[in-house]
């Protein structure tokens, strides 16, 4: 048993514990850590796609379905090849429908199988980042299901870090360091906040990193300045860097799934 089947067992032993009967991981953080299926990188467009809110791994006390979204499939179907947990029921949602029959089956299995044992309910474990439309569109569909959060379920899990997930927290820290002991040997008088945003976006990319753990934040201060410290700049490049200002950085990389969160502040 692998770490992340060991998880599937450790969430569906908690699931029984809190008389859940399912719990839809949609993409997330908790969703790597479970099952091991990266989770997309975040975009400044709100994106939809049809179908979008059943997208996730349903895992039940014997079953693990896979629901993917169309054109989502670009990005997960690749991954299934070396997370075989996951494949053994996938269904791929078509392009064009809204609400696709053919994602509805895991659940009307689920619900019919609670009926024939007896039940009046269903209770089906969403995590607290969930769309809205998850809840709203099941629970129209299904009058008997009742929500409950993963939070109280994985969060147990994620507090205890096996050695493998030490690694990959100091590689993504160690990625931050590197990082910024390259971007100030670059620094000089005269810099602009946009060159040292660009040569960190940069670096991630040459160290090998996933992606930024958030929006990368660099804060501008010199004596005397009105507005104070991080006051908005007056050019598109933002400020230029000159001798007595101070810089303070913001950033952190994503590494096999952890990020790292890394401040420093440097004078010029």
């Amino acid at each position: 048993m692998n770490r992340y089947e060991k998880r599937i067992q450790q969430l569906r032993e908690a699931m029984a514990a809190a008389g859940v009967d399912a719990a839809l991981l949609t993409p997330s953080g908790d969703t790597e850590f479970v099952t091991g299926l990266r989770r997309p990188r975040r975009e400044s467009v709100e994106m939809h796609t049809f179908g979008d809110y059943l997208h996730g791994v349903l895992i039940t006390p014997d079953h693990i379905v896979t629901i993917v979204p169309y054109l989502t499939h670009l990005s997960v179907d690749p991954q299934l090849s070396r997370l075989p947990w996951l494949g053994d029921d996938v269904i791929h949602l078509p392009d064009g429908d809204e609400n696709p029959a053919v994602g509805f089956r895991p659940f009307d299995e689920l619900v019919r199988a609670a009926a024939g044992g007896g039940r009046s309910h269903f209770t089906l474990a969403l995590p607290k980042f969930a769309l809205a439309m998850t809840a709203i569109r099941l629970g129209e569909r299904y009058p008997e299901m009742r929500f409950t959060c993963t939070e109280d379920l994985v969060s147990p899990l994620r507090m205890v870090k096996d050695p493998e997930d030490l690694e990959a927290m100091r590689v993504a820290a160690r990625m931050a360091d590197d990082a910024f002991r390259n971007v100030v040997d670059k620094l000089r008088p005269g810099i602009h906040e946009a060159d040292v945003y660009h040569e960190l976006d940069w670096q991630m990319r040459l160290l090998g990193a996933d992606g930024n753990s958030f929006s990368t934040d660099l804060l501008t201060g010199r004596p005397g300045r009105q507005g104070g410290f991080g006051a908005p700049a007056d050019t598109p490049l933002g400020n230029q860097l000159t001798a007595g200002w101070v810089l303070a950085f913001d950033f952190g990389f994503i590494a096999n799934g952890w990020c790292s969160d890394f401040g420093r502040t440097v004078y010029f």
